[in-house]
């Protein structure tokens, strides 16, 4: 009997150095929680590690930002940009790319966009092209070289545009002056549509 339990000693003690040495394996990342990486330096721990700079460019997603005066944007095909925070911005269409306003920033965009959507009040937007462009903000200002279509929901905007092929108003006392010979459906009240 008594080789039984010398033998089941043996058998725990066995296991609790294995035990021991799995738990010192895994630790072996450092003082912190984070393992190790092989082949990296040991973190210092009186410093902390370096933000990234951020990246203003959107490449095949969405972004949600708080522009910093003077930040810069590129948009691609499929991209989609959100302007949240007060400030200027610049945005590049490079081809599409959505743009959502919602905040009373100043906002300047070049190139070809597929669609804008301005939702916040008191912004003031600068467009060269754009497919489609919704107002459903109020109080905007917006000034654009050419939009496909244009589509007011919001109340009390100032729209100049160059060039347009279809302007459609639900808001209230808006104000749109514009070039070229667009279809007009005005089904709110209080409006101005007037060509240049």
């Amino acid at each position: 009997m008594q080789a039984l339990k010398d033998s089941r000693a043996r058998r725990g003690g066995i296991a609790a150095v294995f035990c021991v040495v799995a738990l010192v394996a895994a630790g072996c990342g450092g003082d912190d929680d984070t393992p190790a990486t092989e082949g990296a330096p040991p973190a210092d721990e009186g410093t902390a590690p370096a933000e990234a700079p951020a990246d203003t460019s959107t490449p095949g997603g969405d972004d949600t930002s708080a522009p910093g005066d003077g930040q810069s944007v590129v948009l691609g095909d499929d991209d989609e940009h959100r302007v949240t925070e007060a400030g200027d911005v610049s945005i590049q269409c490079d081809g599409g790319g959505e743009i959502d306003v919602t905040a009373a920033a100043s906002v300047t965009i070049t190139g070809q966009c597929d669609e804008i959507d301005i939702e916040g009040t008191g912004a003031t937007v600068t467009i060269e092209s754009s497919d489609d462009v919704d107002i459903d903000g109020s109080e905007n200002n917006v000034t654009a070289d050419r939009i496909g279509d244009l589509d007011i929901d919001g109340d009390g905007n100032t729209v100049d545009v160059a060039e347009i092929d279809e302007i459609d108003v639900d808001g209230s006392n808006n104000t749109i002056t514009y070039g070229g010979s667009p279809d007009i459906d005005d089904e709110g009240s209080g409006n101005t549509i007037e060509p240049r």
